[in-house]
């Protein structure tokens, strides 16, 4: 069980974060949705220690709230919404995921962190897009916006952590990599049984790939729960302040959110 309790945290401007709690089972996707500015990239921000917080974060029983960076990134892997175009080459940047397991004396990765790495190439597809010898070779600056999600999230699972977060990976990606990329989200989170928290705009997407949901606005949590209990028509016209209809996935059967004419 990964759990938040009375999270707080806030900026100088005057939004804050109140009293945020809910609780995320192994193996499962937990969805953050809500409207602009309702605090949802902040509680990611507070989770990485990014900005000042007040509350408790626990994994099965260990209270890692005010634990160090070096354990904290081996807890939490972050996927943010907008990858670096970098020099450096896809393989190198995914390497960077094994940075909390290197000893302050250590000049290089070791023979086991590149094996770590190949893995997580591998298991997000990378290895049927490009050779070994290619990723080798070519420039995360040079991947397109679906290919460097596919390498933050390639990253991320190099770090091997139980927890993996995710703001808004699909912003700005075509239906074809949003599909791409959640569809391996899911499948990273069932098969590694880890914790995912995925920060996500769009509604129709949360409902069919997230697990539970949690419905933030104005900085507190509104709603949280399985899918159909939080996307009821009511509800999300007073977060989104706007008319709505719902219906449902003609496949999965989830809710269907759809703006009214």
């Amino acid at each position: 069980m990964l759990s938040f309790r009375h999270i707080q945290a806030g900026y100088r401007r005057g939004f804050s974060l109140q009293d945020v709690s809910f609780d995320m089972e192994r193996g499962s996707i937990t969805g953050i949705i809500g409207a602009n500015g309702s605090g949802k990239t902040t509680f990611l921000r507070a989770l990485c220690h990014d900005i000042p917080f007040s509350g408790t974060m626990t994994i099965e029983g260990e209270d890692f709230s005010q634990a160090g960076l070096r354990r904290r990134s081996r807890l939490l892997a972050l996927v943010p919404q907008q990858v670096e175009k970098i020099a450096l080459s896809v393989f190198d940047y995914v390497l960077l995921g094994r940075t909390p397991y290197r000893k302050w004396y250590q000049s290089d990765y070791t023979a086991f962190d590149n094996q770590v790495a190949w893995v997580a190439i591998e298991y997000v597809g990378f290895g049927y897009i490009f050779s070994h010898y290619t990723l080798l070779q070519l420039k995360m600056e040079l991947l397109r916006g679906g290919e460097r999600q596919l390498a933050a999230l390639a990253k991320a699972l190099c770090q091997q952590t139980p927890v993996l977060l995710l703001d808004e990976p699909t912003a700005n990606l075509d239906l074809a990599h949003q599909v791409q990329v959640l569809g391996k989200i899911a499948e990273i989170s069932k098969k590694r049984e880890v914790y995912t928290l995925l920060v996500i705009h769009d509604v129709n997407l949360a409902a069919v790939y997230c697990d539970r949901l949690v419905c933030f606005s104005q900085g507190r949590v509104i709603g949280e729960g399985k899918t159909e209990e939080v996307l009821v028509q009511e509800k999300m016209e007073a977060v989104y302040r706007t008319p709505l209809c719902i219906g449902r996935h003609p496949q999965s059967g989830t809710p269907l959110i759809l703006p009214r004419r």
